[in-house]
């Protein structure tokens, strides 16, 4: 059994903006030569998503509708009330991309099987910024042989 475990960034540009990672991810699997197995792809940031899902432009703009509908930036949260809160100078009011990162979760555990990995033909491995602009981390660590 290999176990490995690997560090990617990655530097957003806007605050809301999805990336496909799954030919990182694919390329990762195939560097470990793992045939079957698990790989779990984890974001380091409280404000950022891990999904998989379809990569169409206008599924991406209606996520992005969807989560300024549920949670919008600018409502007063108790969060962004940064006088109240013991934090660092520059501390950003980004209550909604917390919320936001909350609903769609930090990780994706997915299958390697036959060297590859297992998806549909439609989906894809996103990182999903919601704080941005920023330079972001996430981790891929296999389980396998």
């Amino acid at each position: 059994m290999k176990i490995s475990n690997k560090e990617f960034n990655l530097s957003s540009e806007k605050q809301f903006q999805v990336f496909d990672i799954t030919k990182t991810v694919k390329e990762h699997i195939a560097e470990e030569n793992i045939h079957k197995g698990l790989i779990t792809i984890s974001t380091k940031h409280t404000t950022t998503a891990i999904r998989v899902n379809e990569n169409e432009e206008r599924l991406l703009k209606d996520l992005s509708k969807y989560f300024a509908d549920i949670a919008p930036d600018g409502k007063p949260y108790l969060h962004d009330d940064v006088e109240r809160r013991d934090c660092p100078n520059g501390e950003p009011k980004n209550t909604h991309a917390h919320l936001q990162a909350m609903i769609m979760g930090a990780s994706e555990s997915l299958p390697i099987v036959n060297g590859t990995l297992s998806l549909g033909e439609w989906q894809g491995v996103f990182f999903i910024e919601l704080d941005g602009a920023r330079e972001r981390t996430y981790t891929l660590t296999i389980i396998g042989e």
